[in-house]
């Protein structure tokens, strides 16, 4: 069954745009906080169980993704429902010039540049830090395996790499795309589908990233579910007691 909740009514159109691009900048968002955890637990290990506390992260991504959210609020009292089914903006308004001269240029700064220069800074500190490490385990202990801390590095460095690559790739040409005055005018459904679809890939590829790119990933993964099956392997043939 085919069902488009912006045939529902006016007001769901305008709602269903204000999410569509609210998930996209929150989902960058996202990978920038797990950055920036990620930093500080390399940079500052002794104060990262009290500056990245359970609570305090979920705090964080709740905070920010309200903020986004609210941020979007302006799709509401500017999108227009067209035919029942597509959204659209209506070009005698003053909204259409406040999106198509302040919006987009806000949205690529907050959804692709300031994300991408974040989280590229952070991982430049990690790397940093982690080489700083190998050299000073290496001067105090002379006959150290230099060899295997190199590749762990090589490793880490690539797939850091890897990761903000990928999201530069599947972000910026939907954002620039859709955020371009020619689209509404040129409109190709095929290329439109497609920017959205690579778009999507990077809501769902940085754990397979993370998986083919990190050994010491894929080690902790292995270890979890062999320890989740060995778990419930036990559970089952435990034997009853009567």
């Amino acid at each position: 069954m085919r069902v488009d909740i912006r045939s529902f009514g006016d007001l769901f159109c305008p709602i269903h745009t204000s999410l569509t691009y609210a998930s996209r900048m929150i989902s960058a968002w996202m990978l920038v906080l797990v950055s920036i955890e990620r930093c500080i637990a390399v940079v500052m290990p002794l104060k990262a169980k009290l500056i990245c506390k359970t609570k305090v992260m979920i705090l964080t991504a709740v905070i920010a993704s309200s903020v986004i959210i609210g941020g979007h609020g302006h799709f509401l009292v500017g999108i227009e429902n067209i035919n029942g089914t597509r959204c659209s903006l209506d070009e005698s308004s003053a909204y259409h010039k406040f999106f198509y001269t302040i919006w987009i240029y806000i949205d690529l700064s907050l959804s692709v540049v300031l994300p991408f220069t974040i989280c590229c800074s952070c991982n430049c500190l990690i790397v940093r830090a982690i080489r700083k490490s190998q050299l000073r385990r290496k001067m105090m202990v002379k006959k150290g395996n230099g060899q295997a801390g190199k590749e762990k590095i090589d490793s880490l460095t690539a797939m850091l790499l890897i990761t903000n690559v990928t999201f530069v790739v599947t972000t910026l040409p939907y954002t620039a795309y859709n955020n371009n005055v020619k689209r509404r005018q040129d409109f190709n459904e095929l290329y439109d589908s497609t920017m959205i679809l690579v778009s999507y890939v990077n809501y769902a590829i940085n754990f397979w990233l993370y998986c083919f790119s990190g050994p010491r990933f894929r080690k902790q993964l292995r270890s979890k579910v062999c320890r989740r099956h060995c778990f419930v392997h036990d559970k089952m043939h435990r034997p009853i007691r009567t």
